[in-house]
């Protein structure tokens, strides 16, 4: 059974709104959504939000044609007084811009979500098949690209999958990615004559979400794929913005959480020699394809 959220009785002369303004890609928008449903649906406020194509469900219930309300308030970061915000109860415009990685929002809520965020992923595959998740692209640095990475967002040694690959006989394992140029897709691929998928965002995902084993990479559009999905095992990397320990050394506001500490399939795994913050050189991509 799915257990409602409490809803507020709000006037309708002077509606509060929560509105959503979106950060990021994919994964990051899912959260984004999540939330600020979460805080609409427990005042009774009207929701503004863009839709987010492939996810049906996912859209604003409202009653005017636009935002409008006389108090204002911005709520962004990861960590925020959830209950505090719930608490007042008073019209207003709540502005979610933010990440809000923080499993405990979104535990209680287990069964909405999985409603709010329905999409078409098709047949679950078989129950003896692996499927990895490598993020790529956006991790690394090019040799004449200036940007800057993130330095939470880990890529992985192929020892983390050489262990997960060989501990039992799988029938097929299938390899995720955005980029199948990546050395460590090419590598795992002709390692363990893998199956190599590289579509749309959408088409990925929902191959991610259809899953029977998962390997998540460091990144939460491979963790709403995982959490939605009826795999019976989820490889966790504890490490960089998984990894629970570092996120206790930022500012508050910045500590996120998604350690999924109610399921018994999150199989947590601490992959040999990722230290420090990540730096997403060439260097470093040759140290992780040979450990």
């Amino acid at each position: 059974m799915i257990a409602a959220l409490p809803e507020a009785r709000v006037d309708a002369t002077d509606r509060g709104i929560v509105e959503v303004l979106y950060l990021g890609r994919l994964g990051n928008r899912l959260t984004q959504y999540c939330m600020g449903r979460i805080v609409a649906t427990a005042l009774g406020f009207d929701l503004w939000s863009e839709t987010i194509p492939g996810f049906p469900n996912v859209q604003g219930f409202a009653t005017d044609a636009s935002p409008q309300s006389s108090r204002f308030q911005v709520i962004g970061g990861h960590r925020f007084d959830l209950a505090g915000i719930l608490a007042d109860r008073t019209p207003r415009r709540i502005v979610m811009r933010g990440f809000f990685h923080r499993y405990e929002y979104y535990r209680p809520h287990k069964e909405l979500i999985r409603e709010w965020l329905a999409s078409d992923s098709g047949e679950q595959s078989p129950p003896d098949e692996l499927t990895i998740h490598v993020r790529a692209g956006d991790i690394w640095k090019g040799d004449r690209d200036p940007r800057k990475v993130h330095p939470e967002y880990h890529g992985l040694p192929f020892s983390f999958y050489d262990g997960i690959v060989r501990s039992r006989p799988w029938s097929k394992v299938k390899v995720v990615t955005e980029d199948r140029s990546d050395p460590m897709v090419g590598k795992l691929v002709a390692t363990y004559d893998a199956e190599l998928q590289s579509g749309s965002k959408l088409e990925d995902f929902n191959a991610l979400r259809a899953s029977s084993n998962l390997v998540l990479s460091v990144s939460s559009y491979a963790w709403w794929a995982g959490w939605l999905s009826n795999a019976s095992q989820v490889f966790f990397p504890v490490v960089g913005f998984f990894d629970q320990a570092r996120a206790r050394q930022r500012p508050s506001a910045w500590q996120q959480d998604l350690w999924v500490d109610d399921e018994p399939r999150y199989v947590a795994i601490r992959p040999a020699g990722l230290t420090g913050p990540w730096t997403g050189t060439e260097q470093e991509r040759q140290r992780l394809l040979n450990s």
